[in-house]
């Protein structure tokens, strides 16, 4: 959860709160048009307390995240970054996870919530080998800049040259006597980089970021812009687009599952899907008429056959209209196909977009 210091810095600042599992962060600061128009056109800035830090380490630890996973890790160099999947023995997700390679550990960022349920997961596998899973979770915060101007408040605060760092890939700086890891994410269709900074020196970067950005239009949004922006770049998120109920190729995730790495678990059941096209249904978009929005788990009908269902929906202000995330049988997927998303409200009309979304 935030510091209180910080909570009274949010409230300062006109935070509005939501709770996401344990924690309360600030859901808008000033309107969802003017923080979602801050993050496509200057800078912004959030804290996200509930993005965990899974320290990975010991001799075998690289050999044994490579069974346990889809992508291949084992010629990542450090300052790499990857996202990576844990599926289980029948190939369905535990937990996607961006993963940061360090000279002598790998450290794991999984899911909101998912800290605990990875660690114990690693640990499973771990018999006779030299590995150790920390959690460093309370060791450590994360700012997120995002925006097309967030290079320049970088480069200004921290002295290295953001554009420089591909996506997901990190580097290491320094501000006064703490050590900042830049992280670029890939998550969004705009530029965005995590800060990850020890929690003593979060507050004090925060209002760093604020007192050097002035000139470069910053200001700070909350969870329900970052959510517009996710839905908006077709990134799926854990428990609400995703689970152990889904497969990577259903839940669009196949540009992260390595078909060559060999042996990992899970790893027969995905390879069957992926060469005899078993895939049943896949993640896609919505864009949808009127001003109501569906809910989580509302059916999709397809010329009046049930066809899938709504995972999340936002109103786009980019697109001025409602956009879902869905998962279509793939037997009814067609681009661009008219459906009819059955509501407590009534029905809702769309049709059906690749992801992402073109805002």
């Amino acid at each position: 959860m935030s510091s209180l210091s910080q909570t009274n810095k949010y409230k300062a600042l006109g935070a509005r709160f939501c709770q996401m599992q344990k924690w309360q962060v600030p859901s808008v600061f000033s309107s969802i048009k003017a923080e979602h128009e801050s993050m496509r056109n200057a800078v912004a800035v959030l804290e996200r307390p509930y993005l965990g830090w899974l320290k990975v380490t010991g001799a075998d630890h690289a050999d044994l995240l490579h069974r346990l996973t889809c992508n291949e890790l084992r010629n990542l160099r450090p300052g790499d970054g990857q996202i990576n999947i844990f599926p289980n023995e029948i190939g369905r997700i535990v937990d996607r996870v961006c993963l940061l390679k360090f000279n002598d550990s790998i450290v794991l960022i999984p899911s909101a919530g998912n800290v605990a349920i990875l660690a114990e997961w690693i640990k499973k596998y771990v018999f006779i080998e030299d590995v150790t899973v920390t959690d460093l979770a309370n060791e450590f915060g994360v700012l997120t800049l995002i925006g097309p101007r967030a290079t320049e408040l970088l480069r200004k605060i921290l002295s290295i040259e953001p554009t420089e760092l591909e996506k997901w890939h990190f580097q290491p700086a320094h501000w006064r006597d703490d050590e900042v890891i830049v992280h670029r994410s890939g998550e969004l269709l705009m530029p965005a980089f995590n800060l990850i900074i020890k929690q003593s020196g979060l507050g004090a970067l925060w209002d760093t970021i604020f007192a050097e950005g002035v000139e470069f239009d910053v200001s700070p949004v909350g969870e329900t812009a970052l959510n517009i922006l996710r839905i908006e770049a077709g990134w799926p998120i854990h428990g609400i687009d995703f689970d152990q109920q889904f497969n990577p190729h259903e839940a669009g995730m196949a540009p992260y599952i390595n078909l060559n790495k060999g042996c990992y678990i899970g790893q027969e059941v995905i390879a069957r899907l992926d060469t005899y096209d078993k895939i049943q249904k896949r993640l896609v978009g919505l864009v949808l008429q009127g001003k109501e929005l569906p809910a989580l788990k509302d059916k999709i009908f397809i010329n009046g056959n049930e066809a899938g269902f709504v995972t999340s929906a936002v109103y786009s202000p980019g697109l001025k209209k409602g956009i879902a995330l869905a998962y279509i049988q793939t037997r009814h997927f067609q681009e661009s196909a008219a459906v009819c998303v059955d509501t407590k409200a009534g029905e809702i009309n769309g049709e059906l977009v690749k992801l992402p979304f073109v805002v």
